[in-house]
Order: C-alpha cells, then structure tokens, then sequence
C-alpha cells in the first residue's frame, strides 16, 4: 500500500482514535473500531457502509450515501480483522488505518468493475 495513502488515513483518523477509550495496551474494542472506521468514511467520502455502523448510532449526515456494492465481504472483513478482541488485544492505531485502506480498495475496485460492466453493455448496444 502506499505509505502516503496510509499517512493520510492517519492523519484523518489520529484525533478520534485519541479520544476514544482504550484498553491497557492502548489500542481500541470492537465497538469504538466500528465508530472510527464508520466515521472515516462517512466524513471523507460521504458513505454509510452497512454493517460497519457502530451499533445503534444514528448519523444526522445529509450528503451521505449508502454503500451496498462490497454487499457481505466489508462486514465480514472487518469481523476478521477483529477477531483479535476476543483476547481483549484490542486494535492499535496502524491496525485501524490499515483496515480502512483495504477497506477503501476493495471498494474503489469494486466500483470500477461494476463501472466497467455498465460501460461494455452501453457499448455493446449501440
């Protein structure tokens, strides 16, 4: 990945994960990773990944948009980056920035491959 990209993350990102409450090794549980990375993307990018909302948290964002097109892999992603909770090892902060660049790449590829194949069926019928 490239380290400018993921320096950016962390910048973005540095403030909320201080803030939050952590563990005795300094890193964040499940629900306040859910919040950062469900933030980030919500204020970077406008988008409500479903599945990655902290659990019960209503946004009052009005230029956001739903974001279905990773349907269960986000969700089942970031389920497997935090299996480490169940020891209570928490995430660290380039834990959390790593999860939200692959996040964000999974995401851009799938939108360019959907957009490809709208693109080769218009062609395709003219």
């Amino acid at each position: 990945m490239e380290a400018h990209r993921l320096a950016a993350i962390e910048k973005n990102i540095w403030q909320t994960f201080q803030s939050l409450p952590k563990n005795e090794q300094g890193r964040l549980g499940p629900k306040a990773v859910r919040y950062v990375v469900h933030s980030y993307f919500a204020k970077t990018h406008g988008w409500l990944i479903q599945g990655l909302e902290p659990h019960g948290m209503r946004t009052n964002v009005t230029e956001v948009h739903e974001v279905s097109i990773l349907q269960d892999k986000a969700p089942a992603l970031v389920e497997a980056l935090l299996e480490n909770q169940q020891s209570d090892r928490g995430l660290a902060l380039g834990e959390v920035v790593t999860m939200i660049a692959v996040l964000e790449r999974l995401i851009f590829d799938e939108s360019m491959e959907l957009l490809d194949r709208k693109s080769t069926r218009l062609n395709s019928s003219h």
